[in-house]
C-alpha cells in the first residue's frame, strides 16, 4: 500500500502532467512570463484530438507568411448604441502551415493590458483551441477545444468570394470527457475588393466574411471578418451579441 509521501508524490506528478496538458488551472503570472513558449507548447496541432488534427491539417497548404502583427482600436456599444468601452488590441498571427494559424492577442487601456487571448485557429476564423487570460485573476480560464467535427469545410483556408462555409462540432474544456456543447458556424463571403481599402499597406484582394454561431441549437452571436486572400487569413473585425456590439478598426499592420 502506498505511503503518504508516495501518494503526495503521485498527486504532485499527476498535477504537473495535467498542467502541461492544459487540464489544470495555471497561474496567470506563469503564463504571461512565458508567453512564446506557452503558445508553442499548448496551441499547435499536436495538442488537438487525433481526428480533429487530421481534419484540420488536411489542406496540406504551405505557410504563406511568418507572422502578421495587427493593431486595432475597438469600440463596444450596448444594445441601444451607447459607447461603453473604447480600447486597443494587438494581435499576433503565426502561420503554422496546413491552414493552421496560431493567435496571440492583448487588449489594453492606457497601455495597461487587462486581457490576453491564446488560440489555435483554422484560417483565423475557426477556433480549434483557445484560452482567455485575465490580468486581474490569479488563475487563467480553462483551455477550451474542439472535441470532434461532424462537418468541416477545409477549403476556407483558400476561401473565395460569394461562397458558403459550414461547420458542426462538439466542444468543451481540455479536461472534459463528456457533456460537450454542440456548436455550428455558418459563414458567407461577399464580393472581393482591394485589401488596401482595409489598410493601405495590405496587398492583394480581400472580402467580407460574415458568420453566425449557434450553440446547442440557438443562435448565440455573429462575427464579421475580412478575409485576406493572399495570406489565407480571416481577421476578426467585429462581433454582435444580444447585449453589445464590438467594432474593430485597424491602425497598423506589420508582415513578416
Amino acid at each position: 500500500m502506498p505511503t503518504a509521501p508516495d501518494q503526495l508524490k503521485f498527486l504532485a506528478s499527476t498535477f504537473a502532467v495535467l498542467t502541461l496538458l492544459g487540464c489544470a488551472p495555471m497561474d496567470v503570472k506563469d503564463i504571461v512570463e512565458d508567453t512564446p513558449n506557452y503558445l508553442d507548447k499548448t496551441f499547435t496541432a499536436a495538442q488537438l484530438p487525433t481526428e480533429v488534427r487530421k481534419q484540420a491539417s488536411s489542406s496540406h497548404a504551405a505557410p504563406r507568411f511568418r507572422t502578421i502583427k495587427i493593431k486595432f482600436n475597438y469600440q463596444v456599444e450596448n444594445s441601444v448604441g451607447e459607447k461603453i468601452l473604447s480600447t486597443t488590441s494587438n494581435n499576433l498571427y503565426k502561420d503554422l502551415g496546413n491552414g493552421l494559424i496560431q493567435l496571440f492577442g492583448q487588449d489594453a487601456n492606457n497601455d495597461l493590458v487587462f486581457s490576453r487571448y491564446y488560440g489555435l485557429t483554422y484560417a483565423g476564423a475557426i477556433e480549434l483551441r483557445a484560452q482567455m487570460v485575465l490580468s486581474n485573476k490569479k488563475t487563467a480560464n480553462f483551455i477550451t477545444e474542439v472535441k470532434s467535427y461532424k462537418t468541416f469545410a477545409s477549403d476556407i483556408a483558400t476561401a473565395q468570394e460569394n461562397s458558403i462555409y459550414d461547420y458542426d462540432w462538439n466542444s468543451g474544456t481540455a479536461i472534459q470527457i463528456a457533456g460537450y456543447i454542440e456548436r455550428k458556424k455558418h459563414c458567407v463571403t461577399g464580393k472581393a475588393f482591394p485589401a488596401s481599402q482595409l489598410y493601405a499597406s495590405l496587398p492583394g484582394t480581400a472580402f467580407d466574411m460574415d458568420c453566425e454561431l449557434i450553440s446547442n441549437g440557438s443562435a448565440s452571436y455573429r462575427q464579421h471578418y475580412v478575409f485576406l486572400q493572399q495570406y489565407g487569413l480571416a481577421v476578426l473585425m467585429g462581433s454582435t451579441y444580444a447585449n453589445r456590439k464590438i467594432t474593430d478598426t485597424i491602425t497598423s499592420v506589420e508582415i513578416q
